[in-house]
């Protein structure tokens, strides 16, 4: 499957890596595996992964989570999934990513998966939520973190003013809940204020409750990092009235 130079280069990844064949086969593990299972590459080769990954004597089927490499088999390009272990202390939480190894003719020979530890990332994410949220829900104004295009967080005031839960925003499309008049200046300026251009920032606009109400906003927003990424800080007032 692979020469001793190709093994340095795996061995030399901070993720975990195995090599299968089509069977589900161990063929290779490198050094960062083995040694987070206290296992040498010897007890692990011509096992199946669910013996080593799960300690599990027959394919684990798990209808929470989705196995990549059953997706790969079926001919999917790549698939990366999370999976959540519930330890005796604590959660770990590992991103799984497997893609196809062919042949030159394009046939399946091979899988490779790759594990990564995403614990601490996870927690910390959590943690700026909540940081987040606790800071939201005590404002008098309506407040909405957008990123990539959705409603990554709210406050409760926002959700009484539009009429959608916290999970339904973050569902919908935050650009159709803007009144046709006024959506393509509100995006038009969404769009570049998020490239770092400079727009306005406090202007007003009509938005589409869920029941239909059409509702007059005036809107002040700024940019910020959240979880890593640049977002946009929204505030509404409702001015209706």
């Amino acid at each position: 499957y692979i020469s001793r130079k190709k093994e340095e280069i795996l061995d030399a990844l901070g993720e975990e890596v195995l090599i299968l064949d089509p069977a589900y086969k161990i063929v290779y593990a490198n050094k960062k595996f083995l040694e987070s299972r206290g296992k040498s590459l010897n007890e692990v080769t011509g096992k199946y992964c669910y013996q080593v990954t799960h300690n599990l004597d027959k394919p684990c089927h798990m209808l929470d989570q989705a196995c990549p490499l059953n997706e790969v088999v079926k001919g999917y390009p790549s698939l990366g999934v999370i999976h959540r272990h519930k330890g005796k202390e604590e959660e770990k939480i590992v991103e799984i990513t497997a893609s196809p190894l062919k042949d030159k003719k394009g046939g399946l020979i091979g899988i490779i998966e790759l594990f990564r530890d995403i614990t601490d990332r996870e927690k910390e994410k959590r943690e700026s939520e909540e940081k987040y949220r606790n800071l939201i829900e005590k404002s008098h104004d309506a407040i909405a973190i957008l990123q990539d295009d959705q409603v990554k967080l709210a406050n409760q005031k926002l959700t009484d003013l539009i009429g959608y839960t916290l999970e339904e925003l973050k569902e919908i499309d935050f650009k159709e809940r803007i009144a046709p008049e006024c959506r393509e200046m509100v995006v038009n300026r969404y769009v570049r204020r998020q490239r770092g251009e400079e727009v306005p920032d406090h202007y007003e606009f009509t938005i589409l409750a869920k029941d239909g109400q059409r509702k007059d906003v005036e809107m002040r927003v700024t940019l910020i990092e959240y979880q890593g990424k640049v977002a946009s800080y929204c505030f509404l007032q409702d001015i209706t009235e």
